[in-house]
């Protein structure tokens, strides 16, 4: 529910928005709006559902990635500063950072459109394999990021190696030829020391490294 009171004229105006269940049993957004004129109370109610719904989608896409509709690292990074910001009871806390291996090669061999449709393979196996409350985010390029709350490095590992084994698996194609793809992935949890989440993230950023150094197709944890 909304509620303002703003002054116009000297008149007192004030509005609020209440969510609304009307007899088809579909809910809509309305705002009331009403003030005193003279001796009489004037009130107008209006169905702003279509604005609400305008603005919540242009939130949405303010914060995703249009290729994979997983977040984009703006809104990754505000998340990820407002969970770090939590107060250390509020358990553990892992990062992951994720490199398609080869990318390049797969899309100078296959083209740009064989590469977006790898980006979201991999984008819709996260999805699969990561928990619900794990925020995901396309990093740019070939690259991804997952915080994950509540995780330690033993949990963060696992969920590593299993997306590994499943992007490895992944039946891909372009023009009928297999397209072999692969994942590198570093990893890291919230230490003592850690200043910020940027500190985080480039202990998770020297894991990738260390992965993509070590032979690729494998995650590194790094504490």
């Amino acid at each position: 529910m909304r509620w303002c009171i703003s002054r116009i004229g000297g008149y007192s105006i004030q509005q609020t928005e209440w969510v609304v269940r009307c007899r088809d049993g579909v809910d809509r957004a309305v705002q009331f709006r009403f003030r005193w004129v003279g001796q009489t109370y004037v009130l107008v109610v209006s169905d702003v559902t279509a604005q609400r719904q305008l603005e919540q989608d242009l939130r949405r896409l303010a914060g995703s990635d249009p290729l994979t509709g997983l977040l984009n690292r703006r809104r990754f990074l505000e998340q990820a500063e407002a969970v770090f910001s939590a107060p250390r009871e509020a358990g553990a806390l892992s990062m992951l950072m994720l490199d398609i291996d080869h990318f390049k090669s797969i899309n100078d061999a296959h083209g740009h459109a064989a590469g977006d449709a790898v980006i979201s393979i991999v984008a819709e196996l996260c999805r699969q394999v990561l928990r619900g409350e794990d925020s995901i985010a396309r990093m740019g390029g070939e690259e991804f990021a997952v915080l994950m709350p509540q995780a330690g490095p033993q949990m963060a590992m696992a969920l590593a190696d299993q997306l590994i084994a499943e992007v490895s698996r992944a039946p891909v194609e372009a023009e009928g030829r297999p397209i072999a793809v692969q994942l590198s992935i570093g990893g890291t949890a919230r230490c003592a020391e850690d200043g910020s989440v940027f500190d985080v993230l480039a202990r998770a950023d020297r894991a990738l490294y260390a992965a993509k150094h070590g032979g690729r197709n494998r995650a590194v944890f790094m504490s």
